[in-house]
């Protein structure tokens, strides 16, 4: 072993570090109240178009795009179903 494989080594430990102490944050369940009949509208759309201004503005359907067409090249299927 390198000592360049040792000091990739020990920069990939520091960073699975880091991700495991991110990913030990706990769960809240919230609702999102939006969904509910008495939420007014005009903010519910206001919301909405912030979303899709946001998205264009991160490339987020590029990036979810080139992974649907990354899983579809490794995985035979003809359907998504959003569960969402």
């Amino acid at each position: 072993m390198s000592v360049v494989d040792v000091a990739s080594n020990r920069e990939l430990n520091c960073l699975c570090e880091k991700v495991k102490y991110k990913l030990d944050l706990k769960r809240v369940q919230l609702f999102e109240v939006e969904d509910f009949n008495w939420f007014p509208k005009s903010i519910r759309n206001s919301m909405t178009n912030l979303i899709m201004v946001l998205m264009k503005m991160l490339g987020t359907n590029e990036v979810l795009g080139n992974l649907i067409v990354e899983a579809k090249t490794t995985f035979d299927f003809e359907q998504i179903v959003d569960l969402g």
